[in-house]
């Protein structure tokens, strides 16, 4: 998160604790270790900003072509652009 230009909003979910210190130096919204815990994922999705109406909360919520899309595969992680992706 620390070279993206375009910080997305994150909310980390581990079994390890060691990296929560990290995870808010890149200003993450929230750490959760699991087993998460309903309450305290319902306060930490609370922290994401409000919308102000139903049609920005949609229009904000849409993943377009130039969006990208973070992928974890086993040690390795990267972001994939949506223009890249043929199939799910």
């Amino acid at each position: 998160m620390e070279t993206l230009d375009n910080v997305p909003q994150v909310i980390f979910t581990t079994a390890y604790d060691e990296f929560a210190l990290k995870a808010f130096e890149v200003n993450a919204l929230d750490y959760l270790l699991k087993p998460i815990q309903p309450e305290r994922l319902k306060e930490g999705i609370a922290k994401l900003p409000e919308v102000k109406n139903e049609k920005e909360a949609v229009e904000s919520t849409q993943l377009t072509l130039n969006d990208q899309v973070f992928v974890k595969d086993g040690d390795k992680c990267w972001f994939v652009s949506l223009s890249n992706i043929r199939l799910f």
